[in-house]
């Protein structure tokens, strides 16, 4: 239910549903912390969030959130610097490396923004998100190989989606 609710884009609904959960459960599990944290960053309560980092054991996962709460504030370096420290420790995880390529587009750093985006671009599910953001940075560097090469394999996950469906129309037309 948590994860319906987050896809549908309802994240207050998605943590009601998970404090349910953690509610019912005599030990709640490490990930649900981790979520639940995550889903105060995104509802803007960053205190909370904060709090809710001091049960989290799990070395990336606590990097992570603590790089959305540093991003959250506007601390630009700071989330950095969190983000690298739990990509090291999560190498894998593919919205990581999308937050952390946010966050390097928000300080101008185009190269490492689009390594992070590139990087989980590749994985054996494209990153969704990823694969737009870099091929938007490839668009206005005028690489249309690599604009096209990233919606074509995009395409091959979504193939109805209306975003890659449109993304392509946009690069037929350049």
């Amino acid at each position: 239910l948590v994860d319906l609710y987050a896809i549908a884009g309802d994240v207050r609904k998605a943590l009601d549903a998970l404090d349910h959960a953690i509610a019912a459960s005599p030990t709640p599990r490490e990930d649900w912390l981790f979520t639940r944290a995550d889903l105060l960053v995104e509802l803007g309560k960053i205190e909370e969030a904060e709090k809710a980092l001091e049960k989290i054991d799990v070395p990336a996962h606590r990097a992570l959130l603590q790089a959305r709460i540093a991003s959250a504030r506007g601390d630009v370096d700071g989330a950095l610097e969190k983000f690298e420290e739990g990509i090291r420790l999560w190498p894998d995880n593919p919205d990581a490396r999308y937050l952390a390529g946010r966050a390097y587009e928000r300080k101008g750093d185009w190269k490492k923004a689009s390594a992070h985006y590139r990087e989980a671009a590749r994985m054996e599910k494209p990153h969704y998100l990823s694969s737009l953001a870099l091929a938007d940075l490839q668009r206005a560097l005028g690489d249309m190989e690599g604009v096209q090469f990233l919606l074509m394999r995009l395409s091959e996950s979504h193939p109805n989606d209306p975003k890659v469906l449109e993304k392509l129309i946009e690069h037929a037309s350049d």
